[in-house]
């Protein structure tokens, strides 16, 4: 399963620890956890500047 990195950042949903992206309307599925890790180290870095 192909997700467009652009897709990804728009909409992640981490509350629930399950990452989720909205793709078309109501139209949603689980992402990868290795795709979260990365979603969280990218906001880590960003408020540590």
């Amino acid at each position: 399963m192909r997700v467009a990195r652009r897709t990804v950042r728009s909409w992640v949903s981490v509350t629930t620890g399950r990452a989720v992206v909205e793709k078309t309307g109501d139209e949603l599925f689980p992402i990868e956890n290795w795709v979260v890790e990365a979603l969280a180290e990218q906001r880590r870095r960003r408020k540590d500047r």
